[in-house]
Parts: C-alpha cells; sequence; structure tokens
C-alpha cells in the first residue's frame, strides 16, 4: 500500500478501496494477508517529534481523491475496514520539518485529534484495524483508544490494533492490558519501539493467562525485562 498523510485500507476480498497507508509488523493469524509499506521489520527506534494538533478544526484524514474520511468512518460506509492515521514523513526515513498541513496531519495526531477520531469510530461497524503508530500520543492516548475498545460490542469490531512509536509507557500499557483481558475480537497488539517498562510488561502477561484470543502481542524496542518478555513468549506459544 502507498504511503500517505493518513488513509483507509480494504479487505481483499470484498472489492473494498485499496487505501494508502502503512501498518508495521506481521499480520495477524486470523486477519488478511495483504502486507503495507512501513519501517523495515527490526529496525532500531526512531525520535519522534512532538505531535502537533491540525491548524484547522475537526481534523481530516485524507483518502485517495477525499479530503478527509473521517465522515465516511462516522457514517459506517462498510467500504472501510482499516484506518491509519500516519505522521507526515513518518517512513521517509527523513526527519520532517513541516508545518501543520490543511489536512490536518502535520507531524501526528495529538490527543484532542485522537478523541475527536475516537468520536467518529464510536458507532462505526466496519473498522477492523486501528493504526495509530508513529503519532506521539502517549498514556493518555493508549488510555482513551482502551475506552474505545471497552466499549465493545459498540463500536468497531476490532482485530488489530497498531500503537507503535506512540511513546506509550506503563500506564497506557496498563490501561490496554485491563481492557484485553475479557476482549474476544482482537488478535494482534503491536507496541512496538514504544516507553513500556516492568509494570506495563507484567500487566500485559497477566492480561495473556486469561485471554486466549489474542495470538500477537509485538513488543520489541520498550525496556521490559528480558525474563518478563521470555514469559509472554511462552504464553503466546501456547495459543
Amino acid at each position: 500500500a502507498a504511503e500517505a498523510g493518513g488513509s483507509a485500507a480494504a479487505r481483499p476480498s470484498s472489492g473494498r478501496r485499496s487505501l494508502p497507508g502503512a501498518a508495521a509488523g506481521a499480520a495477524p493469524k486470523a486477519a488478511s494477508s495483504k502486507r503495507a509499506a512501513g519501517p523495515p521489520s527490526g529496525a532500531p527506534p526512531r525520535p519522534l517529534p512532538s505531535a502537533e494538533e491540525p491548524t484547522e478544526w475537526p481534523p481530516k484524514v485524507p483518502l485517495g481523491p477525499f479530503e478527509d474520511v473521517l465522515p465516511m468512518i462516522e457514517e459506517d460506509d462498510d467500504a472501510i475496514d482499516t484506518l491509519i492515521l500516519q505522521r507526515l514523513g513518518a517512513f521517509s526515513g527523513e526527519a520532517s520539518d513541516a508545518e501543520p498541513s490543511a489536512a490536518g496531519c502535520g507531524l501526528g495526531f495529538g490527543l484532542k485529534a485522537l478523541e475527536y477520531i475516537c468520536g467518529c469510530l464510536a458507532k462505526n461497524t466496519t473498522v477492523m484495524h486501528l493504526n495509530a503508530s508513529f503519532n506521539s500520543i502517549g498514556d493518555l492516548g493508549a488510555s482513551r483508544i482502551a475506552a474505545l475498545v471497552a466499549a465493545a460490542p459498540a463500536g468497531p469490531p476490532l482485530a488489530k490494533l497498531s500503537l507503535n512509536y506512540c511513546s506509550v509507557g506503563d500506564a497506557g500499557a496498563v490501561a490496554l492490558a485491563e481492557v484485553l483481558t475479557a476482549n474476544k475480537s482482537i488478535r494482534t497488539v503491536e507496541l512496538l519501539s514504544n516507553s513500556i517498562a516492568a509494570a506495563g510488561g507484567e500487566a500485559l502477561l497477566e492480561m495473556l493467562k486469561k485471554n486466549r484470543t489474542l495470538g500477537q502481542l509485538m513488543l520489541n524496542f520498550n525496556d521490559v525485562p528480558d525474563a518478563t518478555m521470555i514469559q509472554i513468549e511462552r504464553q503466546l506459544m501456547v495459543r
């Protein structure tokens, strides 16, 4: 899939739009095998610029010829099953000092924009993959996404959650672990290159002991102790 400021993609079998965007990591076991562009596997963490709120409101996520796909998300357009919020220049390998664009992407989506986006998703029934990677939303942003997940079965039927390079720490990981414990739809969670340490890793480990639906949890390039990572890997092996 081509790179873009933020986008949505389609399930291969449905004939839906093929939309620009990027998702780090391998596809979930029960999800589409279609691969999208993204940072190379095993790449070391890159520093994120501070998230910028859009210069105009509400924020916009462009999609091909569409200036903003969020109204389609809010209207539950069944042509869209993936929403990707992609930071300007995130996969170019070059630092960007561009001002926030009129499309509302700029250097990244901040908390205010994320709150609006989650509001658009609140009644959606088609989006299966939410990718907020490369947006520095931190623990508060992760907690807001956790609240969206906790509202199930209301809201989108998420099967994959990507929060790579999002400045998520222990508090955000604990919030996600709490809502994932009883979740029966999400099969893949990507948390690469964040700031998760012992407390967050332990919370995610305890979640895996109770949740047998989640088949893939990606935690590379965090500060989770090796002993905890080994136990997490063992839990994932018995899915």
